[in-house]
């Protein structure tokens, strides 16, 4: 009988230690999840932020075309039109704009490209966003 409870308390004692080892697995594996969770709530912070910016953009950037004396656009242009009339020729261009601000080319076509990758957010949390502020990036946004 004491050979017997001798054998049970080691086999006891070799299935505590293997719970443990398995309890402290679990432990650092619920710590990876928690870091990988801040790395997306972080990553959907910033992303969001970006995605409702160039979305904005994208949706409600105008194409506005304004009258520039043609001297400024071209310094070495000579003003013919003046010598007649007395009045500065002028040049039509178009520009973008937003608010009543003007915006770059290059924003407006980041801005549509990066909507284009990504045409709606993913859901709060998933691990997408990390991957939708890497869009971000490529395409020249924020």
């Amino acid at each position: 009988m004491r050979r017997r409870v001798q054998e049970s308390g080691t086999e006891l004692g070799k299935k505590a230690q293997l719970l443990d080892e398995a309890a402290d697995a679990l432990d650092a594996h619920a710590k990876a999840v928690d870091a990988v969770k801040a790395q997306i709530a972080e990553a959907e912070r910033i992303a969001r932020d970006l995605w409702n910016q160039a979305a904005h953009l994208a949706a409600n950037v105008v194409n506005a075309v304004k009258d520039v004396a043609s001297n400024a656009v071209n310094g070495f242009m000579q003003v013919i039109g003046a010598a007649g009339s007395g009045e500065p020729d002028h040049v039509r261009v178009s520009v973008h704009e937003l608010g009543g601000q003007q915006v770059s080319d290059g924003q407006v076509a980041s801005a549509k490209s990066f909507i284009a990758q990504v045409p709606s957010p993913p859901p709060s949390g998933s691990k997408d966003w990390i991957d939708v502020r890497g869009a971000a990036i490529r395409n020249g946004v924020g």
